[in-house]
């Protein structure tokens, strides 16, 4: 099953209006899905606003306690304008990235 965690930080969810990702809860998730025999795919983004040198450490740190299963790492792009849900009308431009038109 695919997850797409997208960061350990809940400030980083919140300041993408993605605060329905609750990261204090993957362990547990993971594990009840591990006990039935259901693996994750789980994917997450390096770049966000709210990242801090060593976050790739922290998010490792953190699944480590996780059941096995197959993390994917992304970097989060920059583009003028990012179409996060696109068809809400909601984008989001990385304060962190010097965007090129």
């Amino acid at each position: 099953m695919f997850l797409r965690l997208e960061s350990i930080d809940p400030a980083n969810l919140e300041g993408v209006n993605k605060s329905f990702n609750k990261p204090n809860e993957g362990a547990a998730i993971l594990k009840n899905m591990a006990d039935r025999g259901i693996y994750a795919i789980t994917s997450f983004i390096f770049g966000m606003d709210g990242d801090t040198t060593g976050i790739a450490d922290r998010t490792l740190q953190t699944m480590q306690s996780w059941p096995p299963g197959l993390p994917v790492f992304s970097p989060l792009t920059c583009s003028w304008r990012i179409p996060a849900h696109a068809a809400i009308g909601v984008w989001y431009n990385p304060r962190q990235c010097v965007c090129q038109r």
